[in-house]
């Protein structure tokens, strides 16, 4: 449970870091979107390892590399989305 308060907090901070960035480049959004997306599998596996060796079952280590990388995965979907308004927004 407090890694998962962790996992939160350090994701909250990258997407005020992100929010903060964007105001000056545009681009960002998209980004930051694909970078989530492409560090999910690496979450994945890490957590699968650290967890698993931690409490010595593998079940716990997928769950919770399954819920971390789902949190990272949706956060890129949503960045994605504003990323979308925010360009069309701006065209209009």
């Amino acid at each position: 449970m407090n890694s998962f308060i962790i996992f939160l907090l350090l994701l909250i901070a990258f997407n005020t870091l992100i929010f903060f960035i964007a105001k000056k480049y545009r681009q960002i959004w998209k980004i930051s979107s694909g970078i989530f997306i492409l560090a999910a599998p690496i979450v994945f596996f890490a957590t699968l390892h650290i967890i698993g060796e931690k409490v010595g079952d593998g079940f716990a280590g997928g769950f919770a590399g399954l819920i971390f990388s789902g949190l990272l995965i949706m956060n890129a979907i949503f960045l994605f989305v504003v990323s979308i308004f925010v360009s069309t927004h701006k065209n209009s």
